[in-house]
């Protein structure tokens, strides 16, 4: 991973920065400023020195992501709280840095932004590999409604660092959620938009889990009621952590984590839900997580024969899933077959995927 330290004028600022990502394991390099000629890796964390950006930071920015989307940005010696923010900042910065940050400070902002950058490459690559290029810039264009990248950046890093990653909730899976989510929204024919979205919401839908006790999630043998009434609070956690209005993404993201285990049937939790008053967004990712878990090996389960998550699909049809989104998602096997085998590099013995 490279890491470029753009208008740090102090070198005891500089000196500080590099040592921390030098021990990150980052190769770092520094410039007097900013020119399109250095944004030259996919691989890159670039850290601009705000004191000394006195044009037209947001504009630079997004010049910098047209030519490499997939770069990450930070801004160093930011205080959104006390210093001037442009309009729209937190759209498109990956993290930031406030002024005489520790050495700890750094190395968290940096540790968040590489599990987005991970996370978010990820999910490209499905969509350059399995979609196109097209498909590929779409999904970094659809990253504009983030209005608040720096905030999702965050939550995907909550999951990701978390003790949720020990049980198979890690950033592949999590990615795969929303990939499938979006393939299923097509299929069913929802706009475009919708799909951009769920793709980038979905993949949130467990971030009330972090908050589960580690005992519970870590408890070998069988679970009593109490620890299952604790982890179904994950469900309302989920939509108090993020608890955002004025974001597409996030507020989707909110009903995905409050509704995901609602069943058509009305046996689910947590408000008992049926068809017609789960939200969309809510069906369709359940659909995508299930088959994403039953297709996967766990520490806790083995793996399921594509064949055999397809039936159980099948017979929860109208009971726990939404008839149209089992539909769909069958109608989508070849893709899957090649999602789930080719692009997760499984072992294959017919169709069982390990190791995914």
């Amino acid at each position: 991973m490279n890491a470029i330290l753009c208008n740090f004028d102090n070198s005891s600022m500089e000196s500080l920065f590099s040592n921390v990502l030098q021990v990150m394991g980052m190769e770092v390099t520094c410039k007097k400023h900013l020119c399109e000629d250095i944004i030259s890796s996919q691989d890159t964390l670039l850290f601009l020195n705000f004191d000394k950006m006195c044009y037209d930071l947001r504009e630079s920015i997004r010049r910098i992501r047209s030519l490499n989307p997939g770069i990450s940005v930070v801004l160093v010696n930011h205080d959104p709280e006390k210093s001037f923010t442009y309009p729209g900042m937190r759209s498109i910065l990956d993290g930031s840095v406030p002024p005489d940050p520790s050495h700890e400070t750094i190395m968290e902002t940096a540790g968040e932004v590489l599990s987005g950058f991970s996370f978010l490459s990820y999910l490209g690559e499905l969509n350059r590999i399995l979609l196109g290029d097209e498909e590929f810039r779409e999904f970094y264009g659809s990253l504009n409604n983030l209005y608040d990248r720096t905030g999702y950046i965050k939550m995907i890093d909550r999951i990701v660092s978390s003790d949720l990653s020990e049980n198979g909730e890690n950033m592949y899976h999590i990615a795969r959620v929303g990939f499938v989510s979006k393939l299923l929204s097509r299929k069913i024919g929802l706009d475009r938009g919708f799909c951009s979205n769920i793709q980038l919401a979905a993949p949130l839908h467990d971030v009330g889990m972090v908050e589960v006790p580690r005992s519970i999630l870590s408890k070998p043998g069988q679970l009593s009621i109490n620890d299952w009434q604790e982890i179904k609070r994950h469900s309302k956690r989920g939509r108090e952590i993020l608890g955002y209005d004025d974001c597409p993404v996030m507020g989707m993201a909110a009903d995905i984590c409050f509704s995901h285990h609602e069943r058509w049937d009305e046996r689910g939790y947590p408000e008992g839900l049926g068809q017609g008053n789960i939200p969309t967004p809510a069906f369709i990712t359940s659909v995508a997580d299930s088959f994403d878990v039953m297709v996967s090996s766990r520490t806790y389960k083995k793996e399921l024969l594509i064949q055999d998550a397809f039936a159980e699909l099948r017979n929860n049809k109208g009971k726990q899933f939404s008839p149209i989104c089992v539909y769909s998602l069958q109608s989508l096997r070849p893709l899957l077959v090649q999602l789930y085998t080719e692009v997760c590099g499984a072992l294959v013995q017919g169709e069982t995927l390990k190791d995914i």
